[in-house]
Order: C-alpha cells, then sequence, then structure tokens
C-alpha cells in the first residue's frame, strides 16, 4: 500500500498511539494515570465507583417502587455500560434508531424499546430483523406510521406498537384522547401487528427541585406542569381501559431522569407494568439533573447519601493561555463539550495523583470549537499555564456524543477501563 494513503495510526481522542495496538478493550492495561500527565488532553473521564453506585441505586429504586428501568442508551451509546445495567437488572434498554436497537442487542439486551417514530424503510427492514431475535417495541401516533411498520414485519417477528401520547405544541405523540381512542381502535381492528401499551414523555416539561441559578435560567422550582400533563395521560389510559381499547396488562412507558418518582406515583397501576426510560443518571452531572433528580441529596432532605446520584462525568482540560488580566483559555471547546443547557462549570484544580483542589473564582463564559475561555472573579484560585482543570458539565447527552473513549477512572485517578462509544 502506498504509504501515502496508509491509515494513521493514531488513537481516539484521550488516549495514546500505543492504544491502536492494545485495542481499546484492552486500553486500561497500559496502567495510565489521567492525574499524572500519561495522557493527553482533553480527556473525557467516568468515575467507576460513581457510575457503579448509580447503576446500583437506580436500580434498587425501582425494584422498591415497582417500576421496570429500561434506560435510554442514547445517552452513553457504551455497550459495556448497557451490558452494566442489563447485569444490574434492567428489563431491556431503550434506542432512538435501529442502529442504536442493533448495538444494544449486541450488548445484550433481550427487548429494546425504541423511543421513536421511524419512517425510514431501512431503518424499519433492519428493526424487523432484529425483532426475530428479541423483542421489539416501537413508538406509533399515527396509521400512517403503524402501516408503514406492519409492512416490514416478519410472521416471525416479535415486533409490538407503543401508541405515543404527546405534548401539545411540542413534538410527537397523539394530542386528545379522542385521537388516542380512535388509533388503538383502528390497529387493533387491523391486528397485523400487536399493540403492547401507550408510551409518554415527560422530560420536555419542567421539573424544577430547586431555585436554578442565573446559568440555568433562575427559575423557581415547580413539578405543576409535568404533573398535570402525567395526569392527562393517566386520564387517557383509563379512558381507553374503560373502552376496551387496551389490556389491563398494557405496558405503560415514560420517565426521563429529572421526574421519574412523579411517574411512579401518577402512573404506576393506571395498566400494566410501568418501564421507566431513564438515561442520565448512569453518569448524573453537575448541572441541571443536580436541581432536577429526585434521586439529588440536596433535592430531597430526607435522602441519605447512600440513595442519591453521584456526578461521574469530568472534562480535563489545561490551561493553555493567560493573554489578559483575569483571562485563562483552556483547551476544550465545543467539539468536546456541549453547552446546550449551560457551558461546562469549571470545578478543580488536578495537584497529582489523587490530588486535586476547589477551583474557586473562575466561570466560563464562551466557547470555541477547540477553546473555551474562563473569567476571573474575586477570590479566584491562580493559575498558570500549562495548569489542569477538571470540569463538570450540564445534560451529559451532548458531551459524551464526542469522544469515542470514555475513560473510567479509580479514586486515585487510574484509567480502569475504557468505554467504547457508538454514536
Amino acid at each position: 500500500m502506498n504509504a501515502q494513503h496508509a491509515s494513521p495510526i493514531v488513537a481516539p481522542k484521550g488516549l495514546t498511539a500505543p492504544t491502536r495496538q492494545l485495542g481499546l478493550e484492552h486500553a486500561a492495561d497500559g496502567g495510565w494515570n489521567v492525574a499524572a500527565g500519561e495522557l493527553p488532553l482533553p480527556a473525557a473521564t467516568l468515575s467507576a465507583a460513581a457510575l457503579d453506585h448509580n447503576i446500583a441505586t437506580m436500580a434498587r429504586w425501582c425494584e422498591q417502587h415497582g417500576a421496570l428501568l429500561a434506560p435510554h442508551g442514547k445517552t452513553t451509546m457504551a455497550p459495556a455500560l448497557f451490558a452494566r445495567q442489563l447485569a444490574a437488572g434492567a428489563w431491556g434498554i431503550t434506542v432512538s434508531s435501529a442502529r442504536q436497537a442493533q448495538v444494544a442487542v449486541a450488548a445484550g439486551a433481550q427487548r429494546v424499546i425504541v423511543a421513536h417514530q421511524v419512517v425510514d424503510p431501512i431503518q424499519l427492514a433492519d428493526l424487523a430483523a432484529l425483532a426475530r431475535r428479541v423483542e421489539v417495541f416501537v413508538f406509533v401516533d399515527s396509521v400512517a406510521g403503524y402501516d408503514r411498520l406492519a409492512a416490514h414485519a416478519a410472521r416471525d417477528a416479535r415486533l409490538a406498537v407503543l401508541v405515543e401520547i404527546g405534548i401539545p405544541g411540542v413534538r410527537t405523540g397523539v394530542r386528545t384522547a379522542a385521537e388516542l381512542h380512535d388509533l388503538l381502535a383502528r390497529l387493533r381492528s387491523d391486528g397485523r401487528l400487536p399493540v403492547a401499551g401507550v408510551a409518554a414523555f415527560e422530560g420536555l416539561l419542567p421539573a424544577i427541585r430547586r431555585t436554578l441559578p442565573e446559568e440555568f435560567g433562575a427559575l423557581a422550582p415547580t413539578t405543576e406542569a409535568v404533573s398535570a400533563y402525567l395526569r392527562s395521560v393517566a386520564e387517557m389510559i383509563a379512558g381507553a381501559r374503560d373502552r376496551g381499547l387496551l389490556d389491563p396488562a398494557a405496558i405503560v412507558t415514560a420517565g426521563g431522569s429529572a421526574a421519574f418518582d412523579l411517574v411512579v406515583d401518577i402512573l404506576g397501576g393506571v395498566a400494566g407494568p410501568l418501564v421507566l426510560r431513564s438515561g442520565c443518571y448512569v453518569t448524573h452531572d453537575h448541572g441541571l439533573y443536580d436541581y432536577q433528580s429526585p434521586l439529588e441529596a440536596r433535592n430531597d432532605p430526607a435522602l441519605s447519601p447512600a440513595d442519591a446520584l453521584r456526578a461521574a462525568l469530568a472534562l480535563w482540560a489545561h490551561v493553555v493561555s493567560q493573554p489578559e488580566p483575569g483571562v485563562a483559555i483552556v483547551g476544550l471547546g465545543r467539539r468536546d463539550a456541549g453547552d446546550d443547557v449551560a457551558m461546562p462549570m469549571p470545578l478543580e484544580r488536578v495537584l497529582g495523583p489523587g490530588r486535586r483542589e476547589p477551583l474557586r473564582g473562575w466561570t466560563m463564559d464562551q466557547m470555541w470549537d477547540q477553546h473555551a475561555r474562563l473569567r476571573a472573579h474575586d477570590g479566584a484560585t491562580a493559575l498558570t499555564v500549562g495548569d489542569v482543570l477538571v470540569f463538570g458539565v450540564s445534560h451529559p447527552c451532548t458531551t459524551l456524543d464526542k469522544w469515542r473513549a470514555l475513560l473510567e477512572i479509580d479514586e486515585a485517578d487510574r484509567v480502569v477501563g475504557v468505554l467504547e462509544t457508538w454514536f
């Protein structure tokens, strides 16, 4: 092969060239320590202890509250984490596309919820093929969508429909009880695919447990809108059952990572099994979910630390420039972190393996592709070029999708695993 066109021997972002020779599944064998300067920055790390704790905590909470869990895989798209969630008792994995479903099944999922209106013919064919191996449940909110799905269903496929109830003015889903009842009646009379149950998603409505700071909009605590929506869903399901349009044992599924407690309180018992689809609980965050999650200790004084989620995800970057007084530029940008909810939050300065100090008085106020600007306030920690800083994020989904390899680290910052993602 012409050397000019040879594949470059490079590692995923956050790792070194020898990783290519080891393979990602053995990358932790390199014995690297992120805090010792042995890996290139920026890097995305996940606390092994926090991951294990969060997976076990959510599994225990669901068991205690009589709910099943099909965590949304699009949060991490990390098969190794899917396998750990399934091993902890997850009923299935939720996804948004046929490709994501294939990743979940490869990780061991025997049930997949496709929380999306799938109309693409290639994806529909792929889902039908998967349904010959595992149970596949797909959202539908129209006869047209159902017809496209049913046209691809094989006779021996375990493919079923979940009729989605939406929020007026927002995304997909039927809007009214009349629409739900009409669609259920038409699907039941058609009979090509079984109607397994009803789906909803309350996560587009605010579930705020503590007053949000200025960067999140300074909103006061409220769960009124999400509770009202869930009550309307419960009434629509009850009406469908009363009319004989929905089996009393039908699945009901809802539950993002901010209001799953309200989902259990309001939708539990309206039909058959209740399946939560929370995804971000696995990493939690230092931002929005910190103010929303019912399993955040500061949101519930009665919650013990053992029963509260812990932020697992962090980003590491160097200070690369101090071009003006009170300004520090770090080697971290929109290619590394999401800012759809808020910019990354400076948390700590790294002093050495397992040693960090709080980073005081700095906020991020601008991000570019590869850089971000920090500004100092009164009492700010002194920084210098080359310092390594640790950042938290808000809404982990839009940061995790920027990394092919996530470094799982122990309390001493040693890499104990490398989690490959399939975004």
